[in-house]
């Protein structure tokens, strides 16, 4: 069973994301959003004790942000990476499908 602690800081963590994101089109540097991802998504899955359906969600992410700085992959990786973003902004482990262990 996952405590709700845990639950509230895996969706605050998403919601950090989400507020990453929104911010991307006026970032700079994409490599210094891709960096702030990744440590989020670190975060995540840490936070979570490397919870099965927490673990995926947060590659799925750090897939995304590889492609950034590719400009012919760049608008569906932005695009692509909210997905998983909002499945843990909104996270529910019961509707997760994977018991914690």
């Amino acid at each position: 069973m996952i405590e709700e602690p845990v639950i509230q800081e895996i969706r605050s963590i998403g919601l950090r994301m989400r507020e990453t994101m929104e911010g991307f089109s006026f970032a700079t540097n994409h490599q210094t959003v891709a960096d702030e991802m990744n440590r989020l998504a670190d975060r995540a899955t840490q936070v979570s004790g490397y919870h099965d359906h927490i673990f995926q969600k947060c590659n799925v992410i750090r897939s995304h942000v590889s492609h950034f700085h590719r400009p012919r992959k760049h608008r569906a990786a932005v695009r692509d990476v909210m997905e998983p973003i909002d499945r843990l902004e909104n996270w529910d482990p019961d509707e997760a499908g994977h018991p914690a262990q």
